[in-house]
């Protein structure tokens, strides 16, 4: 090899590329917690929905306590939550500095049979007595409250979302319109999952494909 080449070649392997460095200050944070589950019995039951607990983080990183944020207003996922979060592994926060110190972090579960993070299989495998017994609990659960089932938001929500791909602005009055449209749609769906529980949810939905996209996108 040449002289100027073998230079070269010294200089490229010789060459070090910096750590990516965190910016300071920084916020406490938590290693990521997949697979979330909960007990038997509150699947069986539907029980569904996400829970927030507030993680203060000590300066060592190691976890001080942990408050209820948000409740899923369910008792299973709430402590299944608390447990994992009491599990996790965190990072504790940082000064200008860069020094640590301590903080909080908010830790989110979430649990639902149709979830690509949950255990169960997701929403290609998702029945529509899976449909029933979930959608039928979080009605029931959060009856009072603004809080929508996650799938019957995401249908509701498709044709909006498919205009805003095309690059439509709809008026206000197109969205309220599409929205009690489809959420008669909706209505027809959950009965006609009822007279076929065995059969897959996502094939009882027209859209399937830009709907399993959608649901697989959360």
């Amino acid at each position: 090899m040449p002289a100027v080449a073998q230079d070269a070649a010294a200089e490229r392997t010789e060459l070090v590329v910096p750590a990516l460095q965190r910016s300071h200050p920084s916020a406490a944070r938590f290693a990521r917690i997949s697979d979330f589950d909960i007990p038997q019995d509150a699947k069986d039951e539907g029980h569904n929905g996400s829970v927030t607990w507030t993680a203060e983080i000590g300066a060592d990183g190691k976890l001080v306590d942990l408050v209820l944020k948000r409740s899923s207003n369910s008792a299973a996922i709430d402590e299944a939550g608390r447990q994992r979060a009491a599990g996790a592994s965190y990072f504790p926060a940082t000064d200008r500095d860069g020094s640590k110190v301590s903080g909080t972090v908010d830790v989110r579960l979430e649990y639902a049979r149709w979830d690509k993070d949950s255990p169960g299989g997701g929403i290609d495998t998702y029945l529509c007595s899976d449909l029933n017994r979930e959608a039928g609990w979080f009605a029931t659960a959060n009856a009072g409250t603004t809080k929508i089932f996650a799938l019957e938001n995401f249908f509701v929500s498709l044709p909006s979302l498919a205009a805003m791909e095309q690059g439509t602005i709809w008026s206000r009055a197109e969205r309220e319109a599409s929205k009690k449209m489809r959420g008669k749609e909706w209505k027809n769906l959950l009965r006609a999952c009822g007279k076929r529980p065995d059969a897959l949810m996502l094939d009882m939905v027209k859209e399937r494909e830009f709907y399993r996209m959608v649901v697989q996108s959360f």
